[in-house]
């Protein structure tokens, strides 16, 4: 059985797709950060994605890309390809 941080965790970013998905930017903009904070390399990817097209917070590719690093240097290495 998982760690119960590591199920807070996922339920605090599947939380945070659901409400990208519903367009409720700036609650999952709030999710994210706290997770890629927190070395969540899911999250770090996503909250890249965000600032990349600028959803729930001013656009900053140069943001975008630090946190892409950042979750690339933990094995993920999906980005925005736009």
């Amino acid at each position: 059985m998982e760690d119960p941080d590591t199920q807070g965790n996922t339920y605090r970013f599947l939380k945070a797709m659901g409400a990208c998905n519903k367009g409720d930017f700036p609650t999952a903009f709030q999710l994210l950060t706290e997770l890629a904070k927190l070395g969540d390399s899911a999250a770090q990817n996503a909250l890249g994605n965000m600032y990349w097209r600028g959803l729930g917070t001013p656009r900053d590719k140069a943001k975008a890309e630090d946190l892409y690093r950042m979750a690339a240097e933990q094995g993920i290495l999906l980005k925005n390809s736009a």
